[in-house]
């Protein structure tokens, strides 16, 4: 008998657990809000289609936990 597990949230790391899991023989169902998988990790595509990042993304000192 094959385990069914429910993830919700389509992010890295949802995508990560379903694709371990996947590979484990589990069969899972994926919820995500939004109609695009790939949460803060996708890139977006701008109005030439062209690829770009969809958050600005930066170390510096003021990420304290970081440091």
């Amino acid at each position: 008998m094959t385990k069914k597990v429910a993830i919700f949230g389509g992010g890295i790391t949802g995508l990560t657990i379903a694709h371990e899991l996947i590979n484990n023989g589990f069969d899972i169902d994926l919820y995500e809000l939004n109609n695009i998988v790939g949460g803060m990790a996708r890139s977006k595509r701008d109005t030439l289609y062209v690829p770009n990042e969809h958050s600005f993304r930066t170390i510096t000192n003021t990420y304290h936990n970081t440091i």
